[in-house]
């Protein structure tokens, strides 16, 4: 029966990729052109201030499309994906889907696979379209652009760092943004189960809800970070203090120990693996919600 959901689900998602990827595409075919154009065409009109206003408008205008196109298409799966999961489970729809033989946990399972799936798809092809259309002119001369240019950002913040870093410094990014959307997923999911509890203004009080959870997030990191400071000019001011020499040694040593490198992938990965852990509360009280006190429209 999940295969089937599955096959449901994959059919709705792709009836709207059909419309989002040739857009996408094409946005990224048409930056494509105007980069060769401006490319072979922009020595020509060196001097001539006019035809190069007119070449500059095209370029930033191909760029400008080609960025709607793909903060479009997210956003469009994301609306869609929303919409599918209310109204699949929670309005007209949910009396047929819960009556089936599947536990509300493959059904939140089903629909968080099928949207990061057709997620991570978009991302890839919006990353080759991006590719297509600045690396027409310089496809290899392009890769090593960005491949310079992360290893800049890198030598920037931690300084020459041995390779096997830069690669897991990647992942380590990489995991963060992974966890990070399944933690808003899962957010959206059990806020829309908490506002189906009430009798009246579901939607509205499923909006107020993840707000809400946003607004104590932020509060949460601010606080956090608001008291690191703190402990960090109480520290300064205090160093001369035997017990501060001794906590700040004790606090080098460790960080000399393990390796700035590696306590920053420590540092990152505790972060992701706590997303995991939130968005798998998320879940849990999304199921229970769903199994004892759902109230269908």
């Amino acid at each position: 029966m999940v295969g089937k959901l599955l096959k449901y689900e994959f059919k709705y998602y792709l009836r709207i990729i059909m419309f989002l990827f040739p857009v996408v595409f094409l946005s990224g075919l048409l930056l494509a052109f105007t980069n060769i154009f401006a490319t072979h065409v922009g020595y020509i009109i060196d001097g001539n201030s006019r035809l190069g206003v007119l070449l500059y408008f095209m370029s930033f205008s191909s760029i400008a499309l080609f960025f709607t196109a793909c903060y479009g298409s997210i956003l469009v799966l994301g609306v869609f994906g929303v919409i599918r999961f209310y109204k699949n489970l929670f309005g007209n729809e949910g009396y047929l889907s819960l009556t089936l033989p599947v536990s509300n946990t493959k059904h939140i399972f089903v629909k968080l696979y099928t949207f990061m799936f057709f997620v991570i798809s978009t991302t890839i092809l919006i990353m080759l379209c991006a590719y297509l259309g600045f690396g027409i002119t310089k496809p290899i001369g392009f890769i090593e652009d960005i491949i310079n240019r992360y290893y800049l950002i890198i030598k920037f913040f931690f300084g020459e760092v041995h390779v096997i870093h830069q690669f897991l410094f990647a992942f380590d990014i990489i995991f963060l943004m992974f966890s990070s959307a399944i933690l808003s997923i899962l957010m959206v999911y059990f806020s829309m189960s908490v506002g189906q509890m009430a009798s009246k203004a579901k939607i509205v009080i499923s909006i107020l809800v993840f707000y809400g959870i946003n607004c104590l997030f932020e509060i949460a990191s601010s606080f956090g970070f608001s008291m690191f400071i703190q402990i960090l000019l109480i520290l300064a001011e205090f160093e001369d203090l035997l017990i501060i020499k001794v906590i700040l040694d004790f606090v080098a040593d460790v960080i000399k120990f393990i390796g700035i490198e590696n306590l920053l992938h420590i540092i990152m990965f505790i972060s992701g693996a706590c997303n995991l852990v939130v968005a798998s509360l998320f879940y849990l009280f999304t199921n229970l919600i769903m199994n004892k006190k759902l109230n269908l429209q």
